[in-house]
């Protein structure tokens, strides 16, 4: 079994394309279109040549653009150097020839060379949102929008829930408890 994930047990994982970046078609949809490690995970997908992109070149590229949460690997990582068409698509990639492999590493140098997609991933990367503000974002984006009395509501309401659970945790795990989680001193 091979995986990855957006992050680890202790981080967040990531909104992408949210408002303002949240449009479909010139319409703004008012909410976060994706999940920033899944979204560089489709895009490397539909840009590479999935006959000769490897799955360890495919998480080394997923990593890198996604900078807001640590992307892991985990199970087996010994076939991690097989082809993405051979997990990702209806046939095998064939076995690709000498030349065809010299092209493919060679146009993955130049990209890293020249930084071709750095501007599109720190755009994605700024306006990333925490999962967990994504609620948030939506309401204080529809007060921006539209600052209706409801929408007004509806915000205070979000923020007033978010006060109460914040609550709650602090009561749970105070402080000092989880300084000592930190620390690995306790459960």
């Amino acid at each position: 079994m091979y995986a990855i994930t957006a992050t680890d047990a202790s981080t967040s994982s990531w909104g992408t394309y949210c408002s303002p970046d949240d449009k479909v078609n010139g319409k703004s949809i008012g909410s976060c279109l994706g999940d920033l490690f899944s979204v560089n995970w489709m895009e490397d997908t539909d840009a590479a040549d999935i006959t000769k992109e490897t799955l360890q070149e495919q998480y080394a590229s997923v990593k890198k653009s996604t900078t807001k949460s640590p992307v892991l690997q985990w199970g087996e990582l010994d076939f991690t150097s097989e082809p993405i068409a051979d997990f990702q698509s209806n046939t095998d990639a064939k076995s690709t020839d000498f030349w065809g492999q010299m092209i493919h590493d060679g146009l993955h140098m130049l990209d890293d060379a020249l930084e071709l997609d750095i501007e599109a991933d720190e755009r994605k990367n700024t306006f990333a949102v925490d999962s967990r503000d994504i609620k948030l974002h939506y309401y204080y984006n529809k007060v921006m929008t539209n600052p209706t009395k409801e929408n007004h509501a509806a915000l205070q309401a979000e923020i007033a829930h978010r006060v109460e659970v914040d609550g709650i945790f602090d009561k749970i795990f105070d402080a000092e408890h989880m300084e000592l989680v930190r620390a690995g001193k306790t459960a």
